[in-house]
This record gives structure tokens, sequence and C-alpha cells, in this order.
């Protein structure tokens, strides 16, 4: 197994993460945004405020959604509401696609079925 082939490997994966493809990437990418989300304070950061949709429109029903995320991951609920109200269907619904993503996983993996296959 040479090295170009871990390679390929590698921009393969990266490549389903980015597109969210299947539910290993989405784990994955969404256990690295919580993670960057949870350590990170990004008020902190003082960050410039840039929105391509905001600057377009001069309106985004998305603007800060990732400020609200972070808030919330920080404990600061009602931050995380004030900050933009779709975090009341976010959360959920990023909940639910993790938990369906691990939950396929779960039963997709060797150990599961070597489990069943015992008994």
């Amino acid at each position: 197994m040479g090295t170009s082939f871990i390679r390929n490997k590698m921009s393969d994966f990266f490549f389903q993460c980015i597109s969210l493809g299947t539910p290993i990437a989405r784990v994955v990418t969404f256990i690295i945004g919580i993670s960057v989300l949870t350590c990170l304070d990004l008020n902190s950061l003082n960050l410039p405020d840039f929105c391509i949709w905001e600057m377009l429109f001069a309106y985004c029903p998305a603007d800060g959604s990732t400020r609200a995320l972070n808030a919330f991951f920080h404990g600061r609920w009602e931050d995380a509401i004030s900050y933009n109200l779709n975090i009341l269907v976010v959360i959920p619904v990023m909940a639910g696609i993790l938990a369906m993503d691990m939950l396929k996983l779960i039963k997709t993996s060797k150990l599961f079925k070597n489990a069943r296959s015992s008994r």
C-alpha cells in the first residue's frame, strides 16, 4: 500500500466530509464543528461580521447563527436565542441527523453484526 493510495483515500474522505454525503462524513463533520464551537469563544476573537447574503440583499435570515450556536454550546441559551431564533430549529435538527447517522453506523458496524450473529 503506497503513500499515493493513502493520500487518495484521505482526499476522498475529505471531499465526502465537505459534501456531507455519507453518515460517517456527517458524524465527523458535526463532531469537529461542535468541538470547535465548544472550545472557542467567538466573542473573544473579534472576528469581522461578514455575510455575502447581507451584502447582496441587505438581509440575511441566518445572520447570527454561528454566534447563536457558539453561545448555545457555551451554555448561554438566552444569548443564543437573542442572536438568532433559528437556533430553536437548528439544534433539534442537528441532534436528529447526528443521532440517525450514529444509529446507522452502529447497525452497519462489524461489531454489531458479530454480536447479533453470536446469539
